[in-house]
């Protein structure tokens, strides 16, 4: 249904029928930040990242079984961290031709918007790949330091968002 306002027309369409999203939200946490079983509720790989399910109840037991198998503590991004992994994500975005919407680098994740005409997992394995490098190459992080982890993507369709799989 088209409805003429001041000579625009705005054409109201209920779904966008594109191969891709207007943008992928992709936050990427850091190492140990947030365990199955936390009280906060968790998702997994296995069918419980999906919109819509029931994700992982919080157990007490379970987040300190996590605890004591995880090989190293929480990684929190300290300042030059932060800076290094904005700069990092900014550089290969740029490189590859993404458009990078937003970015905001907090101590524990990360969450960026980006426009790409691919699926989000080559956005995820840039991100993380790249910011683990230029961690370790800047000598801010320790080769035997686990830095990133979860990931989370959503898919932005006008102003439908979607949970994609990690």
């Amino acid at each position: 249904m088209c409805l003429p306002v001041k000579n625009v027309t705005i054409i109201n369409n209920e779904w966008e029928d594109n191969e891709y999203p207007l943008a992928y939200l992709i936050t990427i946490r850091t190492f140990g930040s947030w365990l199955h079983g936390d009280e906060r509720g968790s998702v997994d790989r296995h069918g419980r990242n999906i919109y819509g399910t029931a994700r992982i109840a919080s157990d007490p037991k379970f987040t300190a079984r996590m605890l004591a198998n995880i090989p190293n503590p929480e990684f929190l991004l300290n300042g030059p961290q932060r800076s290094c992994v904005e700069n990092s994500i900014r550089r290969v975005y740029s490189f590859r031709g993404y458009n990078l919407q937003a970015i905001n680098v907090r101590t524990n994740h990360v969450h960026a918007v980006i426009s790409a005409a691919l699926k989000p997992e080559s956005l995820i394995n840039a991100f993380k790949a790249n910011a683990t490098r230029e961690l370790r190459e800047n000598g801010l992080v320790n080769i035997e330091i686990t830095v990133c982890l979860a990931v989370e993507a959503g898919a932005i369709y006008g102003s439908r968002t979607t949970s994609m799989p990690p």
